[in-house]
């Protein structure tokens, strides 16, 4: 499943539990400023056309307990001006593909 978000900046930190990608319009044009954080046994999330700025050092997209993260087009900026959030909101949980949001 591709999630295609459109051209601005996200001013938050997210944490994606189950295998997609995530796409921006068109290289640099959507803008996350914050934390990526990547989760789960046998997840895959696929990153393209994506801007990523934080202040985390030295990572700035983070995976953790198994997951693993592909790249095609994505820029990532480390600026100590901007803050290095420790958490990140849950997004794409279960029942996505129904509409069920309650889960978020």
């Amino acid at each position: 499943m591709t999630i295609t978000l459109s051209a601005q900046t996200y001013s938050e930190s997210i944490r994606i539990p189950r295998s997609l990608d995530l796409a921006g319009p068109a290289a640099g044009g959507a803008i996350v400023q914050g934390l990526v954080l990547m989760v789960g046994s046998g997840t895959e999330i696929g990153l393209q056309d994506l801007r990523v700025e934080n202040g985390c050092v030295p990572n700035a997209l983070r995976t953790a307990s198994g997951a693993t993260m592909s790249a095609t087009n994505l820029e990532v900026e480390r600026s100590a001006v901007l803050p290095c959030p420790q958490t990140a909101d849950t997004i794409f949980a279960d029942g996505f593909e129904t509409g069920d949001i309650s889960a978020w």
